[in-house]
């Protein structure tokens, strides 16, 4: 039985790549704009983990695509991003309220708020830093 590494090099050299050019480009300053240093480390790392993830999880997906059970979770992840997308574009930003647009002004500015604002600014930051609009 082949033993699993903690992080998987490959991956983490794809995701790398991709937070670099990011980074690099300046498209995620489109909306985000400077606020304190320590802010902007979290948010840049923050999204190098997520980064990291999403490129473990597809690159796991698409090697073991043969196996039954991930050809099962392949179908149900893409119907569920389907559904969600769906609701998304059907929805937005009508069901908005002053809150999500509260959290929104402060994460355009790598401002984190207290409790579930902190990880809703995260969530909004490193959305803008992938599609800034």
């Amino acid at each position: 039985m082949k033993k699993e590494k903690i992080i998987d090099i490959t991956s983490f050299k794809i995701a790398f790549v991709l937070w670099t050019i990011i980074n690099i480009s300046q498209w995620n300053n489109a909306i985000l704009s400077a606020g304190r240093i320590f802010n902007i480390f979290l948010a840049k790392i923050s999204l190098l983990i997520f980064m990291y993830f999403i490129t473990y999880n597809i690159r796991r997906l698409y090697i073991n695509r043969k196996i039954k059970k991930n050809k099962r979770e392949i179908i149900i992840a893409s119907v569920f991003f389907i559904i969600s997308f769906s609701v998304l574009l059907l929805t937005w930003p009508g069901i908005w309220t002053w809150d999500d647009i509260f959290v929104a002004e402060y994460a355009t500015s790598y401002n984190f708020l207290a409790w579930q604002h902190f990880f809703s600014g995260l969530s909004d930051i490193i959305s803008l830093q992938i599609l800034p609009f």
